[in-house]
Order: structure tokens, then C-alpha cells, then sequence
């Protein structure tokens, strides 16, 4: 299976520069840029500001005339009034997919279930209504910023959820003038990892289905971000453990949170960019470092790292002391993965993504190793409605052969 691997990623390697031509929009449609050039929020993700409204808004497979909706699309032509004032924007995505079975809690801590999240029962395929947010931005003055976001499919899927989970976000942004760091506070997401529409990254889930970081996690915050170069963005910040902790069995402590991303200049028609977060939380941490090189309109190449490590047990964490010693490593997970983006046009996106994890927890001194090969694409059938199917196979080594699955999700974003 190693052999395979390295096989694969060195293949993805050698298309990058011999083809012709999400984070990877940055590279295929921003020309490298950061986030914030899209998005209000500059992790990204949520409402778009002018420049992501234009880049997507006409992007369609079906052309429009074709079909006789092109006044209809034409009378969608801002998301913005009142001077750029008031912004509003809405995320809505479907899926259909395998769902895990109904699950319990089990003693957190034990040497079987380290996370105190246990499976009963097999995986069946299940329809979701995943999200349905609507977003609002106002900007009252010029150095004040509101946003906020509420995720409406969490009061019709109440039995999808995961711990740690927030149906709602919101801050203010304060910004004294140009050139200066920005001040965020409020009840939102930490800078911590890469926000993917996809929420089965290996790096971003623990072995046991908990997943590290949720999809709307969210905490009581602040942080501060200096944006003033057009190559360097920095955050750091502090926040509340109220909702990490419903996952990790952490105390309800200050966590601290910081990003850097760097977006150099290349030249020969290359563009790229690397970026790292850090989120620590006493003797816990998630590091995250991602890079990602390419072309515009025609190839990127992503890879990101993930390490979660929880150090030691507090007397505090241990429920059945028979089973784990104070001193013993509770949960260390290293992660990996690889995705090739090439742009056949600007409505179909096809990729492809190797990942690999190696976790270890408890007392348990033999790796648990998953890989993970996904083939999928994104595929704009009309202006504001992207299609993503998806096939993944999904390899165990502790135990022999492997299990597949396809996914369908519709995302409709205004």
C-alpha cells in the first residue's frame, strides 16, 4: 500500500507539469491571492465580498440563453446594496451519501474508544440537508464591520450532528485605518486548519468518527489580523474551549489560535501560496501547514499536513483509570494528503486526492493507518449551483480489504 502511494503521488507530481492546464480557486481563479480577496471572513468561507461575486456569478455549463433564464440571472446582479453597506449571501448544500449507523457513548479514555464516541451497526446511504446559512454583513460606519450566520438545516437534521457543533456565528470587525491590524470579537471560528466543503478529511477527523475540527464549530473570541501587504496575511487570537471541549474532553479553558499565509511571487506563469495554523489548548495542539502551487485556468496542486497531539491525561480526564495510566499518550495523529485540481473549462473541475493518517491513542502501542483515495470533480451546471460526485475508497490496514462509496452534493450559493 506504501508503494502505491508514493506511485500515486508522484503521477499527481509529473501531471502538474506536464498538463495544460477551493482554497484551490485561490490558485485557478485568484492568481494565488488570500482569502479575504473573495471572502469577508479571511480564513474564507461565508459571505463573498465584490471580488468573489464576480469571479463565480456567470460561471455556467448550461449556457443561460439556451434555457431562457438569462433575464432571470441578469436581475441577480449584486449581492450588495447601500454602497456596499449591506452584504447578503446564502450557502445551501444537499447531500446523498453513507451515513454512520446511530451511535453512543462509551467510557472516554478507554483503550477501544479513545474519543467516547462508539459505533453500533453498519454505514447505509442517507440523504442530508447539510446547509441552508444564510449571511448578513453591515457596515455602519467605516471602521465597523457586523456579520453573522445561521445555519437553518440544523433545526431539520437534528439526528446529523456532531458534537461541538454551532448552528450560528457572528462578530464584529473594528479596523481603526488603512494599514493597520483589524480587531475580530465575537462567537466564531478559530484560525485553525483549512475550511473544506469536504468533512471527511482524514486530517480533520479523528480514527473513531469524532471530527476534530466540526463543520460551524465556533467559540467566544477575538483575535486580531494584519492584512496590509498584499503577499502576508497574520492572525492571532484567544478563545473560549467551550465547544472543542464537547469533542476532545478538554477543560474549559483559554485556547489560543494563530495563521500566517504567504502568497510569494513565482513567476514563469506559476502561482502559489503556503499557509500554517496553530491551535493550542494546554497540552493540545493542532498544526496544520498546506502549500499549494499551479496555474491559473489550468492546474493546482494542493498538499496540506495535519498533526493533533494531546500530550497527557489530567487526573480530571480519566473515567476508568483500570484501563490508562496517568502518564499515557492519549491521542497523537499525524496526516497527510495530496489533491490535483485541472480546470478542463471554467464550469468542470475534476480532481483527484490521495490522503494518509497515522494515529495512535491510549495505550495502544500499534499505529492505526487509513488511506484514502478520492476521484470527484465540481461541476457549475448553472450560475450559482455546483455539482460534486464523488467516489472514495477507504483502506484500513488493520484490517484486510477495503470498502468504496459514492457521494452526490449539490451546493447553491447566492
Amino acid at each position: 500500500m506504501k508503494k502505491i502511494l508514493i506511485i500515486t503521488f508522484i503521477s499527481l507530481v509529473v501531471i502538474v507539469f506536464y498538463a495544460t492546464s477551493r482554497p484551490q480557486y485561490s490558485i485557478l481563479q485568484s492568481f494565488g491571492t488570500k482569502c479575504s480577496n473573495c471572502h469577508e471572513n479571511i480564513q474564507g468561507g461565508g459571505v463573498r465580498n465584490g471580488g468573489g461575486w464576480m469571479a463565480r456569478k456567470d460561471i455556467s455549463l448550461i449556457p443561460t440563453s439556451s434555457i431562457g433564464l438569462s433575464s432571470a440571472f441578469d436581475q441577480l446582479s449584486t449581492n450588495s446594496w447601500a454602497s456596499d453597506a449591506i452584504l447578503f449571501g446564502i450557502d445551501a448544500r444537499y447531500q446523498w451519501a453513507k451515513w454512520p449507523a446511530p451511535s453512543t457513548t462509551d467510557s472516554i479514555g478507554s483503550s477501544q474508544y479513545p474519543y467516547g464516541y462508539t459505533q453500533k451497526g453498519n454505514t447505509a446511504y442517507d440523504n442530508m440537508i447539510m446547509q441552508l446559512t444564510p449571511y448578513l454583513v453591515i457596515k455602519p460606519f467605516s471602521f465597523l464591520t457586523l456579520e453573522g450566520q445561521y445555519n437553518l438545516a440544523y433545526e431539520l437534521e437534528t439526528t446529523k450532528r456532531y458534537p461541538g457543533q454551532s448552528a450560528y456565528a457572528f462578530s464584529a470587525y473594528i479596523k481603526p485605518g488603512d494599514g493597520l491590524p483589524t480587531l475580530r470579537a465575537g462567537f466564531f471560528q478559530p484560525t485553525m486548519a483549512l475550511k473544506w466543503d469536504d468533512h471527511t478529511i482524514l486530517g480533520h477527523t479523528f480514527y473513531r468518527q469524532a471530527p476534530v475540527v466540526p463543520d460551524d464549530y465556533a467559540e467566544w473570541g477575538a483575535q486580531v489580523d494584519y492584512e496590509a501587504l498584499s503577499w502576508l496575511s497574520v492572525s492571532g487570537g484567544a478563545f473560549k474551549s467551550t465547544n472543542s471541549a464537547k469533542v476532545l474532553n478538554l477543560k474549559d479553558s483559554m485556547s489560543l489560535a494563530g495563521r500566517i499565509f504567504v502568497s510569494p511571487e513565482l513567476g514563469h506563469g506559476l502561482v502559489g501560496y503556503a499557509t500554517g495554523t496553530m491551535f493550542l489548548n494546554g497540552d493540545y495542539k493542532i498544526g496544520n501547514v498546506q502549500f499549494a502551487i499551479g496555474m491559473p485556468d489550468k492546474v493546482c496542486l494542493l498538499v496540506e499536513f495535519t498533526n493533533t497531539q494531546k500530550a497527557q491525561f489530567h487526573p480530571s480526564d480519566i473515567t476508568n483509570p483500570d484501563n490508562i495510566a496517568d502518564n499515557a499518550v492519549y491521542q497523537n495523529t499525524f496526516s497527510w494528503l495530496g489533491e490535483l485540481t485541472y480546470q478542463v473549462t471554467d464550469n468542470f473541475l475534476p480532481f483527484a486526492r490521495i490522503e494518509r493518517q497515522n494515529s495512535r491513542s491510549g495505550q495502544n502501542t500499534q499505529p492505526l493507518m487509513v488511506n484514502q483515495f478520492v476521484l470527484g470533480a465540481h461541476i457549475y451546471l448553472l450560475p450559482y449551483i455546483d455539482l460534486l460526485p464523488e467516489y472514495r475508497v477507504v483502506d484500513k490496514e488493520i484490517t484486510p480489504g477495503y470498502h468504496s462509496q459514492f457521494a452526490f452534493q449539490v451546493h447553491v450559493w447566492y
